[in-house]
């Protein structure tokens, strides 16, 4: 998967569980608040259940106490709860408010009309009391026709206390629970949003971004300082790593064949000024071999020249080249591998060389090369000698163009430098044909 397409495939994850973890704070926060509310309209309800039980009790307290004594404040008391005060009505008319069920209303409803009717009773007891008839006041607000009213109040009033009480208990308690609900989930998204983060860090953008930019990074500073053996890796990467990858190793490529293509260069401007130098087959010979054969990483070399009146190919020089007495330094045309290459115009390339064949010798050991390459030196079709290169590597591409390259060249001034001898020699000939003057 490409690099951007899972970043926003992470991106939307990631984004998808905030989401979901903000909404679970905003809902539990909500019913956090409801909660509240709920125990407060339940605090409130219960004040107000207790205001009209209260209010109902002042009432009563107030017409005992003047059928008691007959005291006028006992009766103005009265008076003002029933009508200026009035607690009583103004508890249910805030209980009303804060939303009561219809078994709740239907208690409290109750309550009021057995409070309001027993207003009547307590108003025959302030008739009898202001006649001073006190016996027979108090026979009104303390028989039991009284109490039994007062009950009549208290009772519903109470299980409307105790409706409201569990109700509001109930609900805070449900709202409660779906908080805590909504928390844990947001708590677990929020961890599962943490992890999908760490993950997302360590392994992909660690494993899939940074690591793999570092060691292409590092690549890239080896390429410009031209360091050997430097590779690009991830390039089987399908991501924009491995687009990197590759063009980094297309530029490694053109980078190399460029630098190959310079060393050639240089190697056959080399060759070539020290093969003008030379003024004979020998010295041509040494200035050829001792420059090829480092260059191609051979082991020894060895140059033989067409000699045309005999078809034969004779050595001129090599390079680490151990001449054995067994083995001839002449070949005719078609005889051998140098005369066959010759016969055939073409390279030979020999592998799997027998041990016996020949002997690569440095000074701590010596060892059977692994390939054998024979080279025609062709100028216009004149076939002119063969190069012989033993190596223990097999050539590559650029070592097999550079060799065809030097052999053109060679060729070339080899055919120069033996009309220069053959002109030589006719000169020198010409010189001791001249008769002599006294």
């Amino acid at each position: 998967m490409r690099i951007k397409q899972a970043s926003r495939l992470i991106t939307l994850f990631v984004g998808a569980l905030c989401t979901v973890t903000i909404g679970c704070a905003l809902v539990s926060t909500k019913l956090r608040i409801e909660q509240d509310k709920a125990y407060a309209t339940l605090l409130d309800a219960s004040r107000m259940a207790e205001q009209l039980a209260a209010g109902s009790d002042r009432l009563t307290t107030a017409v005992r106490a003047y059928a008691s004594t007959g005291e006028q404040r006992y009766l103005d008391d009265f008076e003002r709860e029933l009508k200026v005060d009035r607690t009583r009505d103004k508890a249910v008319e805030r209980l009303n408010q804060i939303g009561l069920t219809t078994s709740e209303l239907d208690l409290l409803t109750e309550a009021k009309k057995n409070s309001d009717s027993l207003v009547s009773l307590e108003n025959r007891a302030f008739e009898a009391a202001g006649k001073k008839d006190f016996t027979t006041a108090i026979g009104f607000v303390y028989g039991d026709e009284y109490r039994k009213a007062k009950a009549s109040i208290m009772q519903p009033i109470s299980r409307c206390r105790d409706m409201l009480e569990r109700r509001l208990t109930r609900e805070a308690a449900t709202l409660a629970a779906r908080a805590k609900l909504l928390t844990n989930i947001g708590l677990a998204v929020m961890f599962a949003n943490v992890a999908a983060i760490i993950g997302a860090l360590i392994y992909f953008y660690g494993k899939r971004v940074v690591n793999p930019l570092a060691a292409l990074n590092e690549s890239l500073h080896g390429l410009l300082a031209r360091k050997a053996g430097v590779t690009i890796g991830h390039q089987q990467d399908e991501s924009e790593i491995g687009e990197i990858a590759r063009s980094l190793e297309s530029y490694r490529c053109a980078v190399n064949e460029i630098e190959s293509q310079r060393q050639t260069k240089t190697i056959i401007a080399d060759i070539a000024s020290s093969l003008q130098t030379a003024e004979t087959a020998e010295a041509f010979a040494q200035a050829l071999m001792s420059r090829l054969v480092p260059a191609l990483q051979g082991g020894c070399g060895a140059l033989f020249l067409l000699h045309e009146p005999t078809q034969c190919f004779e050595l001129a020089g090599g390079y680490s080249y151990q001449k054995r007495p067994d083995l001839s330094t002449s070949f005719p045309m078609g005889k051998g591998m140098v005369g066959q290459c010759g016969k055939e115009r073409r390279p030979i390339i020999l592998t799997d060389v027998p041990a016996d064949y020949i002997k690569i010798v440095s000074g701590i050991g010596e060892a059977t090369p692994r390939i054998i390459v024979l080279v025609p030196l062709l100028s216009r079709e004149q076939l002119l000698g063969v190069l012989e290169l033993a190596s223990f590597t097999p050539l590559t591409d650029a070592t097999n163009a550079l060799l065809n390259e030097v052999a053109n060249i060679a060729a070339i001034n080899l055919q120069l430098l033996l009309r220069n001898l053959k002109t030589r020699e006719m000169l020198a000939q010409a010189r001791n044909t001249e008769p002599r003057t006294t």
